[in-house]
């Protein structure tokens, strides 16, 4: 029998392989597979590895997550029960698409009976909100005021149209004066005023009234029931004693009546 002749460094590979060979033959004998033990202990740590949070609502936020966790539990028991009765009769199991179909038509039923149920409730709410609001219920809640630093303001009011019924008196005034112009807008100013002619002659005992038209930034104001204008009352008037003009500025709040 001829001999073979190895080299030492292909023994060594040889020996290595059948080492190897042995080991594996042993692992399957013991029924160990290391492969299988790390993918499990890697699973168990993904399993035991989670995250915990707590939350701390709010009282209004707590009554909303408990109605919708109502409402998700009163739609699964009727899907439930939708769901076995659809079997009952087709001994089919109710599929997504036949579910969503159901829950669009009974949103559609829903909406149709709440507006049978109360439609004449909300007409008639909307009607008795239209005649508040057009009696100025709705309007704000402001002080009217009238003041001068030289007349006093008897008495005062607005129309719809803009029309400021006025009567005023001399407060601080000794001798008679002539009004020759009045006017009624929001800057205080000589524009759009009315000259009197002839001029009305005014004695610290007599009180004028008048009606004049209030304008808004170059045009004659108007609103509804309970609109409020903000303004100036204008009076150009020369004092008889010495012949000098003046003008005086009333403060005018006025809401209409």
């Amino acid at each position: 029998m001829p001999y073979i002749f190895i080299k030492a460094s292909e023994k060594t590979r040889l020996f290595e392989r059948r080492n190897e060979g042995e080991r594996r033959e042993r692992q399957k004998e013991r029924g160990i597979n290391f492969n299988s033990i790390i993918n499990g202990v890697i699973d168990m740590a993904v399993v035991k590895t989670a995250y915990k949070y707590r939350a701390y609502p709010s009282k209004d936020a707590q009554s909303i997550l408990n109605r919708q966790m109502a409402l998700a539990k009163e739609l699964y028991n009727l899907l439930l029960e939708k769901s076995k009765a659809y079997y009952r009769e087709a001994g089919k199991t109710l599929t997504e698409y036949r579910m969503n179909v159901w829950l669009t038509q009974m949103k559609s039923q829903s909406a149709m009976e709440y507006l049978t149920t109360y439609g004449w409730a909300i007409l008639i709410v909307g009607i008795v909100l239209s005649v508040l609001y057009a009696s100025g219920f709705f309007s704000p809640n402001v002080t009217p005021e009238c003041i001068f630093p030289d007349f006093s303001c008897l008495s005062f009011s607005l129309s719809g149209t803009g029309s400021l019924n006025i009567n005023i008196a001399p407060n601080n005034i000794v001798y008679p004066i002539n009004i020759t112009a009045v006017g009624c807008n929001i800057a205080g100013s000589l524009t759009n005023m009315t000259t009197l002619s002839p001029e009305v002659t005014l004695s610290p005992e007599e009180n004028y009234s008048t009606t004049v038209s209030c304008y808004d930034n170059g045009t004659i104001f108007s609103g509804s029931t309970g609109s409020v204008y903000e303004g100036y009352f204008v009076v150009r008037y020369i004092d008889t004693q010495n012949g000098f003009p003046f003008t005086e500025l009333g403060k005018i709040v006025a809401k209409v009546g």
